[in-house]
């Protein structure tokens, strides 16, 4: 495996690692929106946490829960220094529609003298971690109508 694959195959461990961290979590808010009575506004607001979580590992520039826009500061992992992402994530409607979060992923490769330099990313990885998002978005929709009903 070359070193670029290496790099996306720690890329990808990480983000599985830390969908399975906002799966186990995110079990815990359908009983909490029931229970207090939470609005949808202030249910976006804990979809702003799914999106903040998925990137939980990289470091937070700027987020703004009224705005629904994250966007984290460079983040290179450890297997590969020489290679760092930055993502940034908005969150377009309360709705959850295909078109409700979209992301720019951000990728740069340092060069041999130091220089930080853009680098391609797939188009198809910011879809899927659009895609990501919203499955446990929606996750948490029939769950938390589930409880209701269950009441």
């Amino acid at each position: 495996m070359t070193e670029l694959g290496r790099a996306r195959a720690a890329t990808l461990a990480v983000f599985f690692a830390n969908g399975l961290g906002i799966g186990a979590w995110s079990t815990a808010i359908p009983p909490l929106k029931v229970a207090f009575a939470l609005s949808d506004g202030r249910l976006s607001l804990i979809l702003l946490a799914f999106a903040g979580g998925a990137v939980s590992f990289m470091p937070i520039a700027s987020a703004d829960p009224f705005g629904g826009v994250i966007i984290t500061d460079w983040y290179a992992p450890p297997e590969t220094p020489t290679e760092r992402f930055k993502i940034n994530i908005f969150i377009m409607d309360r709705q959850l529609r295909a078109d409700a979060i979209r992301s720019a992923v951000f990728r740069q490769t340092q060069t041999s003298d130091g220089r930080w330099v853009d680098a391609t990313v797939e188009k198809k990885t910011a879809g899927d971690f659009e895609n990501a998002i919203l499955t446990r978005a929606r996750q948490l929709r029939v769950t938390s109508a589930n409880a209701a009903a269950q009441k």
